[in-house]
């Protein structure tokens, strides 16, 4: 019998899961965040499973990796995954990643409460807001944002519906409610569920086509609906009709690119995007170096603190799924 250890702490960030592994997964192998990013979707898949599905977690479970950064300017490194393999960016799990390292004392910070967070995607700066010992808010600077395409076309049933692609630190899908003719509210979460799957798989299914891809696939479908003066609601759809209980920072960067691209936001412009449970993410883009940098400001809670026992007699040791 052999028995090993996983040590993590487990927040949700508007509703949305983080299992950030602070303890017990093998070492991840390569020079760049990218690279060990590439290491754990291929090397390590049971151990990624074991975390993220059942027993221990659940179809939406998403985890971050704290690992040594590989940029020198760095505090620390994150690599993120979920049940389905890897992602480059997380906001979500980089608010509560940071949320949870100050709040337990594993990452100190300045008087001036900055931190630079290495990702697969790029290094990324945070800026923390405490009261006392706690984090109140999680302030970041995003990856470099962009539309991609617009008016591109999706078939669902005999309707053919519009959608746009963009760029936050992930590909991202983006459709209205409106034009899929669903109210993005709570009491259509299955309709909208369903809808926002089929996009992105025929996203997807377009994309892969394409002959420039500097991103592999289309990660999300996000679905969303303007309020009025300045806020909006969506619903992020991504592997296997999980939806994202958080509206999602890379998704919510996309959506400002695009509307930016559209002229429907201004650089510098607030707006606050919500998901179906009413908690917002607080999101503008500012302009640096002719790029578009989306900065977002969200809060997270620590759920538990979680030493995982790994027996080699258990036959359910990897996790399973159960569609």
């Amino acid at each position: 019998m052999t028995v090993s250890f996983v040590e993590t702490i487990d927040t949700h960030t508007l509703g949305e899961p983080t299992r950030i592994v602070l303890s017990g997964f093998p070492p991840l192998r390569g020079r760049t965040l990218k690279d060990r990013s590439r290491d754990l979707l291929h090397r390590h898949r049971a151990m990624r499973q074991a975390l993220m599905w059942e027993p221990r977690g659940h179809v939406v479970m998403f985890g971050a990796v704290v690992v040594p950064p590989a940029d020198p300017n760095a505090d620390l490194g994150l690599v993120f995954m979920d049940g389905g393999g890897t992602v480059d960016m997380c906001m979500h799990g980089t608010i509560g990643a940071v949320t949870a390292l100050v709040e337990t004392g594993r990452l100190e910070l300045g008087r001036d409460g900055v931190a630079v967070v290495d990702t697969p995607a790029a290094p990324i700066k945070v800026r923390i807001q405490r009261s006392g010992a706690r984090v109140t808010a999680v302030e970041l600077d995003g990856v470099p944002s962009r539309s991609i395409a617009t008016g591109l076309r999706a078939r669902l049933g005999r309707a053919k519906v519009l959608y746009d692609l963009a760029y936050g630190g992930n590909l991202i899908a983006i459709v209205r409610g409106s034009d899929l003719g669903i109210n993005v509210e709570a009491r259509n979460f299955r309709a909208l569920v369903d809808a926002g799957m089929e996009v992105k798989t025929q996203a997807q299914a377009a994309w892969a086509t394409s002959r420039s891809r500097p991103w592999p696939e289309v990660v999300s479908a996000l679905i969303y609906a303007p309020l009025g003066k300045g806020r909006y609601r969506d619903l992020v759809v991504f592997r296997d009709h999980s939806v994202d209980r958080s509206p999602c920072g890379s998704c919510v960067s996309a959506l400002m690119a695009q509307l930016h691209s559209l002229h429907r936001l201004k650089v510098e412009q607030w707006i606050e995007c919500e998901n179906l449970l009413g908690l917002a993410f607080r999101s503008r883009l500012v302009e640096r170096d002719r790029e578009l940098i989306p900065q977002l400001s969200g809060s997270a809670f620590i759920t538990g603190e979680h030493r995982f026992r790994f027996d080699s007699r258990d036959p359910l040791r990897h996790g399973f799924q159960l569609a």
